[in-house]
């Protein structure tokens, strides 16, 4: 329990950080509107980014290539 003092901070500056930090809390939660936003924006997922079909066919034959080709060397040596 003696150990208990030493993690609560007893620093005035702390305190005033502490004091200006819930200010700054208050503030926003009478601000239902901005956080609202902030959540509503959150929520939503995250669209991707929509691959056209020839870059992904041609990364995919250029893969296939270059696998066909590490297996035909690996069966040389």
């Amino acid at each position: 329990m003696d150990e208990l003092g030493l993690l609560i901070a007893t620093d005035a500056q702390l305190d005033a950080e502490l004091s200006s930090m819930c200010e700054l809390l208050d503030a926003f939660s009478s601000d239902s509107s901005v956080i609202d936003q902030v959540m509503e924006d959150f929520s939503s997922p995250r669209k991707r980014k929509a691959v056209p079909d020839d870059q992904v066919r041609a990364k995919n034959k250029f893969q296939y290539r270059q696998r066909q080709e590490i297996l035909h060397l690996r069966d040389d040596v």
